[in-house]
């Protein structure tokens, strides 16, 4: 008890938190970048308590989602960590892609919060995926593949 299962769980471990701590971050900052926190709850009919908790929770869905994929991408060990990288980059942005059609285009709403109003509403889903969705998945990635050997020697 109390010991690892495998040898690389603490290193796996060690990675998916920086993986989610690096997107959390970036998301946030490109959400303030992209849609200033006070047009949204000054300049509209927003609740500060209402906009403060969209942008968490976009930002907290960003990196659990990354959490996941970096998680899937890096279960296969043979992957060399480029080609890892690269798979989780791609894989978060092509998800990030289809939520921004299904809140944007395809109107999806989460009850209590501005999600679609502030981010993906008329055409404001189109200069997410640049601002918002890029960076992060580029972090995701640059994170999924850095050398953590070392850190966890």
């Amino acid at each position: 008890m109390g010991q690892d299962r495998y040898p690389g769980d603490k290193e796996m471990t060690l990675r998916l938190s920086c993986v989610g701590l690096a997107t959390l971050v970036i998301a946030l900052i490109a959400f303030q970048v992209e849609y200033p926190w006070s047009v949204y709850y000054r300049g509209f009919d927003f609740g500060k308590w209402q906009t403060m908790f969209s942008y968490l929770l976009v930002s907290i869905a960003f990196a659990l989602l990354s959490m996941l994929v970096a998680g899937a991408v890096l279960k296969d060990r043979r992957r060399s960590a480029t080609r890892s990288a690269i798979l989780c980059s791609v894989t978060i942005f092509v998800v990030a892609i289809l939520l921004s059609l299904l809140f944007g285009p395809g109107g999806l709403n989460l009850p209590g919060t501005r999600v679609r109003g502030i981010f993906f509403a008329e055409w404001r889903f189109l200069s997410f995926l640049p601002y918002v969705a890029a960076p992060v998945a580029f972090t995701a990635g640059l994170v999924c593949g850095w050398p953590f050997r070392s850190v966890c020697a």
